[in-house]
């Protein structure tokens, strides 16, 4: 039985490995903010948001290496710099993480 051709303008359904890939981008973009925020705090409570953006950049890079390694596990690739965390990124997922 011959297969049907494909309707080029249909959309095809995303892999669950890309899918992984596009998580695994805001995540190393929210760590390099919370990073970014825990390297130039200052004021009267230094010490307190010190403390707690470190754990909370711990936290995020806990995921983000759990996404990572899902996504090698399965076959896909991963971000190979910063910068593909940055350009990668849709601008319309970008208002979200602002």
């Amino acid at each position: 039985m011959p297969q049907k051709a494909r309707d080029p303008d249909r959309p095809r359904p995303e892999c669950g490995v890309e899918r992984r890939r596009r998580a695994e981008q805001p995540a190393c973009r929210q760590l390099c903010k919370t990073k970014n925020f825990h390297w130039h705090v200052s004021g009267p409570h230094f010490r307190d948001y010190h403390l707690m953006l470190g754990e909370q950049a711990t936290q995020i890079l806990g995921t983000t290496d759990a996404i990572a390694e899902r996504v090698l596990k399965t076959g896909g690739t991963t971000l190979r710099s910063i910068g593909a965390a940055w350009n990668a990124i849709p601008t319309t997922s970008l208002a979200a993480l602002r």
